[in-house]
């Protein structure tokens, strides 16, 4: 898989091939060779959702474990700075459309990030689509938070008490 994310705002642009990456003409580090910084990447509050007290306190501990919580803009821009090692993780629960985000993940794929895909696919597409994901440099976090978001969205979760925490 090829693909391409541009950052308007740094005027960088972080593209991939099959098995390497780049942000512009500087080839990025294997998740294997460097954890990346600590922070999470997310545009959540998810909007229109529901929850449980219990179900915000699984999100909001799931963010502070990551330490750090951005949104530095679109979904696959979030996973093109995972890959270049600038947050050890992100995620969408909701509304991630494939095509919005495919370039995101040939970049983190060709790091070696952990690629998790949350929900189904979308009908016509590949196993690596979905509209829920968690991207990580570290498969055993991957492994530990997967499943916890995965459980989370089938519950539909989250907004006021998560922004609270956002706000923070």
């Amino acid at each position: 898989m090829a693909g391409a994310v541009h950052d308007p705002l740094r005027r960088e642009t972080f593209w991939a091939s099959d098995d390497q990456a780049w942000v512009d003409d500087s080839v990025l580090a294997s998740a294997a060779e460097d954890p990346g910084r600590p922070g999470v990447l997310t545009s959540q509050p998810f909007q229109g959702l529901r929850s449980t007290g219990a179900e915000l306190e699984e999100l909001v501990e799931i963010c502070r474990s990551f330490g750090i919580v951005r949104n530095p803009g679109s979904f696959a821009l979030q996973v093109a700075h995972v890959a270049a090692g600038r947050a050890s993780g992100a995620f969408e629960l909701t509304g991630a459309a494939p095509w919005d985000i495919a370039g995101g993940i040939a970049v983190a794929q060709a790091t070696g990030c952990t690629h998790l895909r949350l929900g189904q696919a979308p009908p016509g597409f590949g196993d690596w689509a979905s509209h829920s994901y968690l991207i990580t440099r570290d498969p055993a976090r991957a492994a530990e938070i997967g499943p916890r978001l995965a459980r989370l969205m089938a519950h539909g979760e989250v907004p006021e008490v998560f922004a609270k925490f956002m706000a923070i």
